[in-house]
């Protein structure tokens, strides 16, 4: 098999996928729903009924109107739907609607199904009986029902009297998950009060599972604006039962959060925090966290999947319970310019840090019910997580910054021979990093544009056209020059500056813009600045004894005098640099490294250099432009007396020559390029007899190249050692020079395919292949392939809403085993108005280099020669698993998603297929699961999924 054909497949899996979408519009379907107005919010609208009945009562000045059948009316925003209906009305205002048989009733944002129901829409008020409801979750932290669960609870009541929109009292009420006529479990109250956002009150609640009472509450209380109080009751898998609550008080100056849990196998934990929000006059920031336990060791049972009390290793360590704390506190203030940071972080137990770390603040029943899939609890007590501390303070001030920084190690009591006591840890100084100086002058201004300009020629903005005139012209000569025969259409400009209006000639007025360029002679500035380090570092043992030490401060300044010239053209830079550093150390075993790095060394700098961009056809279309640099910079050591103990540290001078030079036109769609960079490093000095000539000690010089058509861009590069020593004279030969060529520097020709985004989908798709020059042999060729469209409506389907197709390849023709395949696909489909289905999947290939017998030296023991088009239809014949597991196109993830949107519903059905590794096994497999759920239309509230995951067993 040559590379052709894989090349021809390549192309044809593009076409494959893309082909089905030829001859298809983007016009959306002509059918639209049909919307008739009514004023619903101050009438009563019948939108239908079978027969209806009218009754007077003069004397009472009482109406009543009965509608009977498949009655459906809307009144306030609300919606009402029974097989009977009677509206009552006196003296002709509505006091009462009730409703008979199947009645459902839309009220706000909840849904009543009821045998029947009385409501005076006038006051708001009503009741019904026999009534089935969903209690959405609240928003923010408030949750709804008897007890709360993440999302919603089914309920059924004897009575329902609704007080208003946001509240209502239920009595004989059974609350559960599922919408089932007989669910296995339920909660039961004797009577309910639920008021939205504020209060939740019930009376003798009773937790049902089977036809057996579980628990019993004689009342239930949660005054949720008032406290925000979170509570998560569960049992997890491995830790057993837990009981977590969370406050959290949120003010506009700050927010405090405190947690209370008890654990079944962990023991008890409390948690604290506090956050200030904005300014308190000097306090700019303050948070404090806290965290305690009166802690209980556990150890992870791999045998049987749980944590226990005992060390399965040593008996000593088990059964250990006692106090754990740690806190932290940040904190800054600020006094006029003046700003203070503080740190500090203390704890007793360096075991526990993260222990508490999964808490949680919503209930779900199902962690009760199902503790074997509740599993979220991961810590191992056997290893230590905190061995350092660190506290410190950061003082600022304008320019000038002083810090200082302690650090702590934790040390181990050997007497304490229990390694989980915490009697045996303590953090013992080990490093003081104060005090830490920084201070920085900033640039002060010496010559601050001093410069001379004058105006050297007026431009001219009109029609989209640009012209450049004298100084001294007249532009209303030049204007009527232009239009003095007719002319099409003035485009006007959309400007800053706009002159009046102005009549042609030819009898057209029309706007232009003048402005004038001025010519800049010379220009100069000037300016020093310095900065100042200084820094302490000191070590100590456990003992406090110390071990090492070291100081230094460094002093940089500098001195800037910048010139341009010519407008710009010539431009001149200079600059004086010294720095001045001084290390020591008490400790004698620093003292070499800290002469070599103690001194002074000034330098000179100096840059002269040319640039600009001139052009032609200028303010045209066809405009050209040319632009260039020229420069060279010499960087002289004036002073060095760093590395005294060093055998050769002579004072250095170097020469760079930079240059580049290119053409852009059409927008810049055309483009060329050529920079090169030439620089030599020479000692001075003439004392040292060594390999080095004239004291050339580096030489380099790189080339780069570039040329853009379009969508295709042409590019290569590479620097080559130029340095010239009596054991290897430069020759200038193309063997010798290649010889000279820095590692990683090869010349190597990169050619790029890459076509502009498309709106909708581009076909084409972008191509990057590289060839060494050197080589002269092919390296790499890549092909990228992207399509996505949206809004697509084909005949047989109501839209596709999108599909992306992505495909990748690169071919390494140097190491063939590192050429992979890529291929990612998703799509959203819309079957009709109702159902929309989204998939997802991709495939990867990394073993395309077994497709070809010339790849044999590559191959590794026990490999062989594939087949492409065998491999290929192995890859895709699922089914048939043992051809699937020969075949090299491996899926690496699928995804499936069906979506059917109700009239108050959308219900979710999705597919996963993923793989998984586990890393404590050391296994990898593949992981099927299902997931189906109920989501009210427009909010996040939904009852629990079902979810499944088909884990293999020999896995599970």
């Amino acid at each position: 098999m040559n590379y052709g054909r894989f090349f021809l497949f390549y192309v044809f899996l593009c076409l494959l996928i893309f082909s089905p979408l030829m001859g298809i519009t983007n016009n959306p379907p002509e059918e639209q729903p049909k919307v008739i107005p009514s004023d619903s919010n101050q009438n009563i609208v019948f939108e239908s009924y079978d027969e209806v009945i009218m009754q007077n009562y003069e004397k009472q000045n009482i109406t009543q109107i009965k509608f009977v059948g498949n009655v459906k009316i809307s009144f306030e925003n609300n919606k009402l739907k029974a097989r009977t209906v009677i509206i009552t009305s006196t003296s002709n205002k509505i006091t009462d609607i009730s409703a008979y048989d199947k009645v459902e009733f839309h009220y706000g944002s909840d849904i009543y199904l009821a045998d029947f129901m009385s409501f005076n829409p006038s006051t708001k008020k009503g009741f019904l009986k026999n009534v089935r409801s969903f209690v959405k979750s609240g928003d923010g932290s408030s949750q709804a029902g008897p007890i709360s669960t993440t999302r919603g609870w089914f309920y059924r009541a004897k009575k329902a009297t609704i007080l208003s929109d946001k509240r209502v009292v239920l009595e004989d009420v059974h609350f559960t998950f599922t919408p089932a006529e007989y669910p296995y479990y339920y909660f039961y109250a004797q009577r309910l009060w639920y008021f939205k956002g504020d209060l939740i009150f019930a009376l003798n609640n009773t937790y049902t599972v089977g036809g057996a009472n579980f628990l019993y509450f004689p009342f239930f209380l949660r005054w949720e604006r008032a406290t925000g109080i979170k509570t998560a009751f569960g049992q997890e898998k491995r830790i057993g039962w837990y009981l977590m609550n969370t406050l959290n008080i949120d003010t506009p100056e700050g927010s405090y959060i405190v947690g209370l849990d008890l654990y079944e196998k962990l023991g008890q934990y409390l948690t604290t925090s506090y956050t200030l929000r904005k300014p308190f006059g000097t306090i700019q920031s303050f948070s404090i966290n806290f965290q305690g336990a009166n802690d209980i060791r556990t150890f992870y049972d791999t045998a049987n999947d749980r944590y226990t009390h005992i060390d399965p290793n040593n008996s000593q360590y088990s059964n250990i319970q006692q106090l754990s704390w740690q806190y932290t506190v940040n904190m800054g203030l600020k006094f006029n310019d003046i700003t203070l940071d503080l740190f500090w972080e203390d704890l007793n137990d360096p075991f526990f840090v993260s222990k508490y770390r999964y808490r949680r603040n919503q209930f779900d029943v199902k962690e009760v019910l199902q503790p074997f899939n509740n599993q979220f609890f991961l810590h191992n007590d056997q290893n230590i997580e905190k061995t350092y501390i660190e506290r410190g303070f950061n003082l600022k001030s304008n320019n000038l910054g002083i810090s200082g920084k302690w650090g702590y190690i934790l040390t181990a009591n050997p007497e304490v021979s229990n390694i989980y006591l915490n009697e045996r840890y303590k953090y013992k100084l080990t490093n003081i990093q104060f005090p830490h100086i920084d201070y920085n002058t900033g640039n002060i201004d010496i010559l601050k544009d001093i410069s001379y300009t004058f105006p050297s020629s007026k431009k001219i903005e009109v029609s989209n056209q640009t012209y450049e005139i004298p100084i001294e012209a007249d532009e209303n000569k030049f204007i009527d020059s232009l239009y003095s025969k007719p002319k099409s259409e003035i485009t006007n400009l959309p400007d800053t500056i706009t002159e009046p209006g102005k009549e042609t000639p030819s009898n057209k007025t029309i706007s232009y813009r003048i402005s004038t360029n001025n010519y800049e002679l010379y220009s100069f500035s000037s300016y020093i600045n310095a900065n100042f380090i200084y820094r302490s570092y000191e070590y100590v043992d456990t003992n406090s004894i110390p071990t090492s030490d070291l100081y230094y401060h460094i002093e940089n300044g500098s001195y800037a005098f910048n010139g341009e010239f010519l407008n710009k053209l010539l431009y001149w830079n200079n600059s004086v640099n010294f720095e001045n550093s001084k290390y020591w150390s008490s400790f004698s075993k620093e003292y070499t490294n800290n002469i070599n790095q103690s001194g002074l060394v000034i330098n000179l700098g100096s840059t002269l250099g040319l640039r600009s961009t001139p052009s032609i056809f200028t303010g045209s279309f066809w405009q050209i432009n040319f632009p260039y640099t020229i420069s060279h910079g010499i960087n002289y050591q004036v002073y060095n007396s760093k590395g005294a103990f060093l055998v050769a540290n002579p004072l250095e001078t170097s020469h760079t020559t930079s240059a580049s030079w290119g053409f852009n036109l059409l927008n810049n769609n055309i483009n060329y390029s050529l920079s090169a960079n030439h620089q030599m490093r020479f000692r001075q000095t003439n004392n040292v007899d060594d390999n080095y000539i004239n004291n050339m000690i580096g030489r380099t010089l790189s080339v780069d190249t570039g040329l853009s058509l379009f969508w295709i861009k042409f590019s290569t590069g590479t620097s080559l050692d130029l340095l010239e020593t009596k054991d290897r004279p430069l020759i200038w030969t193309f063997d010798e020079l290649t010889n000279r060529i820095l590692p990683g520097h090869n010349p190597k020709l990169t050619v790029t395919f890459a076509p502009s985004p498309a709106e909708l989908y581009q076909p084409m798709p972008s191509f990057t292949y590289v060839y060494d020059i050197l080589k002269k042999t092919n390296e790499s060729f890549s092909i990228n392939s992207t399509y996505s469209i949206k809004d697509v409506y084909p005949p047989f389907l109501y839209k596709i809403e999108s599909l992306n197709f992505t495909t990748s390849l690169r071919w390494d023709f140097l190491s063939p085993r590192s050429t992979i395949f890529n291929m990612s696909f998703s799509t959203i489909i819309w079957l009709d108005r109702y159902w929309r289905m989204a998939f997802a999947t991709s495939v990867v290939n990394s073993r395309i280099y077994r497709y070809f017998e010339e790849n044999k030296p590559y191959f590794s023991s026990g490999e062989y020669y594939v087949d492409f088009w065998q491999n290929l239809l192995d890859s895709i014949n699922i089914f048939d698993y043992e051809a699937l597991k020969r075949g090299f196109f491996k899926i690496q993830d699928l995804h499936f998603d069906l979506t059917h949107y109700l009239n108050e519903w959308e219900m979710h059905i999705q597919f996963n297929l993923s793989r998984r590794v586990d890393n404590t096994r050391m296994v990898a497999y593949w992981e099927p699961s299902i997931r189906i759920e109920f989501i009210l239309s427009g909010t996040s509230d939904q009852f629990p999924p079902y979810e499944k995951k088909f884990v293999p067993e020999q896995y599970q």
